[in-house]
């Protein structure tokens, strides 16, 4: 399945992105998550005259940080178990996507910040329905980290969903 023409995200299914974060390898998501959050505070120092703008962006990069933080703890717990047929169901890199993991992470932060605010909202959720699976498979401390991810996940959408409104963008 095809999201990305020419390895741009201007027209992307973010829905079909984030799906596929289901199957990835957390190491790839803390790269992902964690290289957003970089991109986003270098824009943030770019427009530091538009001070909310400014601060908004912070604060959305010092939450994906955080969140980057547990998606590679929990990376750390999984990895010695990742063999035979749990190897087989994962994967490193978004399938249809012709980048590296840290190009996607550019990709986004360039998009509007409504799209980058529907990118973060739609892996929270992901990440929370992943942490609730696990509790049910009796993995209470993945299931912990991710529910911490997705939290911080969480915290950082508002803040995109604060600064797509300030801008008179429309975040879904």
């Amino acid at each position: 399945m095809v999201f990305v023409r020419n390895n741009t995200m201007k027209s992307c299914d973010l829905e079909g992105i984030v799906a596929q974060f289901t199957r990835l390898h957390y190491d790839s998501t803390t790269e992902i998550v964690y290289s957003l959050s970089k991109k986003l505070r270098e824009k943030a120092g770019e427009i530091r005259r538009e001070q909310s703008n400014a601060n908004y962006l912070r604060l959305a990069s010092e939450r994906l940080e955080e969140a980057s933080g547990y998606f590679d703890t929990a990376w750390k717990q999984c990895k010695p178990f990742m063999t035979g047929k749990v190897l087989e169901n994962h994967c490193e890199f978004i399938k249809g996507y012709e980048g590296k993991n840290k190009s996607l992470a550019t990709e986004i932060a360039s998009m509007d910040y409504a799209d980058i605010a529907k990118f973060v909202c739609l892996l929270a959720t992901n990440t929370k329905t992943q942490a609730d699976s696990d509790l049910k498979r009796g993995r209470p401390k993945l299931s912990d980290l991710l529910k911490n991810a997705h939290l911080k996940l969480n915290e950082a959408c508002e803040s995109l969903r604060n600064l797509a409104s300030l801008n008179g963008e429309v975040s879904a």
